[in-house]
């Protein structure tokens, strides 16, 4: 990255650091076999879920099948591109997200690894900018079909999003500046 500081491999880093990684323990045919098939098992299981905490067990299953099956996910994970990272981050965050306003966990965990996991979506994929508002419409529907209502959670809950999502950021600032890339995220 620091020798091609102007390419948008910089900007994607939510993809270029795991296939950094993983082509600093593999051969490249390896690595490549091992990070998509990290993804697509990643995308596969935070689909199930994600649906599971929304439907029934056989529902979340026979979808995530039909996804693990549909060309066109299968194609976002090997064209070495960053929307397969993309898809699997923002399924972590939904399903972190439907945690928190489950009230599983300690209060504020789940949305500060959601907020923490949506600015990983913007750095692998800044198009989930626009996806960001439909985000929040599902989070305060989904927070008003729960029973655990209060405004102490939706401060906690918020909170936690934003703490997540501001160190999150930091973190990646500091890389960009340990490693002095000039085109910060």
């Amino acid at each position: 990255l620091r020798d091609f500081p102007n390419l948008y491999h910089g900007e994607r880093i939510a993809w270029t650091l795991p296939g950094y990684l993983i082509n600093q323990v593999a051969t490249p045919i390896v690595a490549n076999y091992l990070l998509k098939g990290a993804y697509f098992v990643v995308t596969v299981v935070f689909l199930f879920g994600a649906l599971h905490q929304t439907s029934s067990r056989r529902t979340a299953a026979f979808v995530s099948l039909l996804a693990a099956l549909y060309s066109f996910l299968v194609h976002s994970l090997g064209a070495n591109y960053s929307d397969g990272a993309a898809n699997a981050l923002f399924l972590m965050v939904v399903f972190a997200i439907n945690r928190e306003i489950a009230g599983h966990g300690s209060p504020g965990r789940n949305a500060f690894l959601a907020g923490a996991g949506y600015v990983g979506v913007l750095l692998a994929h800044f198009v989930f900018f626009i996806v960001l508002p439909i985000f929040a419409g599902y989070v305060v529907v989904k927070y008003l079909q729960s029973d655990n209502r209060s405004r102490r959670r939706v401060v906690v809950m918020t909170g936690g999003f934003v703490a997540g999502a501001v160190a999150a950021y930091a973190a990646t600032a500091v890389l960009y500046e340990v490693w002095g890339l000039q085109n910060w995220p």
